[in-house]
């Protein structure tokens, strides 16, 4: 008898919380759709370049955990093996896979390219072909030939398709499609590895899957990047090199 009663409680507390989950969505939506088209666009702006700045720390950080790894793996100390294998390679690790589950978070309060491409979809006549060109057109001090905006189009061709308007909805279903299928993973490592201490580990992630998940994330935020803001998005400049120096510096001084 207790154990139905606390089954039955389980169910309800489950209840509300989709309840109230689904009441939020459709409050976000609403918001969405009743938004003025330049409000709506500049939001997207904004939280794009939230997104971006995320995408470039993770790229930075790739670059500096590569160069420190290889340089430690390459002294071959004994000292050198036990820190790269049980504290920076597993601290890289947790750092990016907690920032990219972060950029498919389907909570619709949250600033995520889950979310951002979500509204793009409700709304796909806000960036259209016309702002696309006319913002990347304005980048150049003139164009007298027409040449800089017939590459535009060209531009927006490849990214909607020749004579559409705006990105089509099997596209941005595409790259959703390719977000989730990358960060399954990913979000199962976190899940039983990094946010809880399940007691069946997700299989570790190789570095060819992570680096793979990064490229792929990349290369989608340089497709909405150029529709949004007129220009691609940009993992450079890659961290200063004065970065080397911090360690060396820092190491001198402990000895």
């Amino acid at each position: 008898m207790a154990r139905d009663a606390t089954e039955q409680s389980h169910a309800h507390g489950s209840a509300r919380h989709v309840t109230w989950r689904d009441d939020v969505r459709r409050k976000w939506k609403r918001e969405v759709e009743e938004l003025t088209n330049d409000l709506l666009l500049a939001r997207w702006k904004e939280d794009y370049e939230t997104l971006a700045a995320d995408v470039r720390t993770i790229h930075r950080r790739r670059i500096i955990f590569s160069e420190l790894d290889d340089e430690m793996v390459r002294r071959a100390a004994m000292e050198s093996g036990y820190v790269v294998e049980r504290f920076l390679r597993p601290m890289y690790v947790e750092a990016q896979v907690v920032a990219l589950r972060r950029l498919n978070d389907g909570d619709v309060r949250s600033v995520s390219f889950r979310r951002l491409l979500d509204e793009m979809r409700l709304r796909p006549n806000v960036a259209t072909r016309s702002h696309y060109v006319e913002m990347a057109v304005s980048q150049f001090l003139d164009d007298p030939d027409g040449h800089h905006r017939r590459v535009e189009e060209e531009n927006f061709d490849r990214l909607a398709g020749a004579g559409h308007d705006h990105l089509r909805d099997d596209v941005l279903a595409g790259y959703l499609k390719q977000l989730d299928e990358d960060l399954a993973r990913v979000k199962q490592f976190v899940d039983k590895n990094v946010a809880h201490r399940d007691r069946l580990e997700a299989q570790a992630l190789t570095w060819r899957e992570l680096d793979a998940v990064i490229d792929n994330l990349e290369f989608r935020m340089n497709d909405v990047g150029l529709v949004l803001t007129g220009a691609t998005y940009a993992a450079a400049p890659s961290p200063p090199p004065m970065w080397r120096e911090a360690f060396q510096r820092l190491f001198e001084r402990s000895s």
